[in-house]
């Protein structure tokens, strides 16, 4: 089955039920089936985002039938190869790489190789994270997208507020610690940490940012209905998020480019 080993956001990991894909005999078709899912999706949108790009150079493997993903293995993915092909076949594609978790060189490599832009989540940017150093905005190269989080993660209140023992790997002692951080780095006191996030990634040289809608949003973790994705669960629908009417007026109006997303995730985002 696929899914990720445990990091930092979650200390079993994130199983997620499906089945591996048979690369071997996707490489026998020349990967068709990947040439038309992206010729469909590009239809839709105009960015694709690569969920879990490092799979495409090794994957996270786990035997059916275990509860978390602990037990998993890497085995080695297509590589570069893959987007010879179907760039041979589509030409350049606009692809964002979700380059997060664990990155190697070899992952790099290859989205350095075509040039895909990857990811910086300023949530994950003042605590024990392997990649919390670039996750800061003075270490933003300009080709980046940032975000404040990603559509697994807490609201930004709800991170803010949340405590040792509830998922996180975190101590009381380290949450302390990233808090005073977080408030020495960006020079604020805490309130409204919402819109300190939203306001330090759009002031950031990042080419491109982007916070998600549950982020706007003031409420903390013990209100779940504002997660907008519990991740490793098959069992939840598929998400999906409506912002409260009385915190629309909220948002103000800016002159920054935005991202327009289509309503399916799945147009938008490919595993």
């Amino acid at each position: 089955m696929a899914g990720v080993p445990p990091d930092y956001f979650s200390a079993t990991g994130q199983l997620w039920g499906n089945s591996i894909y048979r690369w071997d005999k996707l490489r026998e078709t020349g990967y068709q089936w990947w040439i038309d899912r992206f010729r469909a999706v590009l239809t839709q949108v105009d960015i694709v985002r690569l969920d879990h790009f490092r799979g495409f150079q090794a994957y996270w493997e786990v035997p059916a039938g275990e509860k978390t993903a602990i037990k998993g293995r890497w085995i080695e993915g297509p590589g570069a190869e893959l987007f010879q092909v179907v760039e041979a076949k589509l030409g350049k594609l606009p692809i964002i790489a979700e380059n997060l978790g664990v990155i190697t060189p070899e992952v790099e490599a290859i989205r350095k190789r075509f040039g895909y832009p990857g990811m910086s989540i300023l949530q994950f940017a003042f605590g024990n994270d392997p990649q919390a150093p670039t996750f800061r905005p003075h270490n933003y190269p300009r080709e980046l997208v940032a975000y404040t989080g990603t559509h697994d993660n807490d609201t930004t209140v709800g991170w803010w507020h949340s405590r040792a023992g509830t998922g996180s790997t975190r101590t009381a002692e380290e949450i302390e610690e990233e808090h005073e951080y977080t408030k020495r780095y960006l020079r604020t006191d805490g309130r409204e940490i919402n819109w300190v996030f939203i306001q330090t990634i759009l002031s950031s040289v990042a080419d491109t940012v982007l916070a998600p809608m549950q982020v706007w949003s003031p409420h903390r973790a013990t209100e779940k209905t504002h997660i907008i994705n519990h991740q490793g669960n098959e069992r939840r629908q598929p998400a999906r998020y409506y912002l409260p009417g009385r915190h629309q007026k909220n948002i103000p109006r800016t002159d920054c480019r935005t991202e327009a997303l289509p309503a399916s995730q799945e147009t938008s985002s490919l595993s």
